[in-house]
């Protein structure tokens, strides 16, 4: 396909897709191509490795592609977990960092029973991670009923 034809094709997809957020196109082409690249190294290195090693005793047998095959079935999701992680480290910070403030406000609301700073808490942590022109809090007070 030429350098026009290409074009064209990502630019229909974009389109067609609604892919305007661009950023995630980018954030999962980066994800997939390290793990193919990724898995399939470790695939060459594992049939190459349990070739040398097996071969004496397989005497031409496929086990080492199949015993490779296997393994790099059994890497593909921590492979994948890891390498989202360390892009999304790299170079989508702020996800990064809103993650992980979130993640210690979970801590932290398990944690508190004070309501007014579990307020002040929730309210900080909205303004970090998602930074809104304006935060506020509405909590509902108990009735004369005996309801909460």
């Amino acid at each position: 396909m030429t350098g026009a034809g290409l074009t064209t094709a990502v630019g229909v997809a974009i389109l067609r897709y609604q892919l305007f957020d661009i950023d995630v196109l980018i954030n999962r082409t980066l994800v997939y191509g390290c793990l193919i690249v990724t898995l399939g190294a470790a695939y060459a290195g594992g049939v190459l490795l349990l070739q040398m090693l097996l071969s004496p005793f397989t005497r031409g047998s496929d086990i080492a592609i199949a015993a490779s095959s296997m393994g790099v079935a059994a890497l593909f999701g921590p492979a994948l977990r890891r390498i989202r992680d360390n892009i999304d480290r790299r170079f989508y910070r702020r996800k990064y960092d809103a993650a992980k403030v979130l993640a210690a406000f979970g801590a932290t609301a398990r944690d508190e029973t004070d309501l007014e700073r579990l307020t002040g808490e929730m309210l900080r942590v909205v303004d970090e991670t998602i930074q809104p022109e304006f935060v506020g809090l509405w909590l509902r007070t108990a009735d004369h009923e005996g309801q909460r």
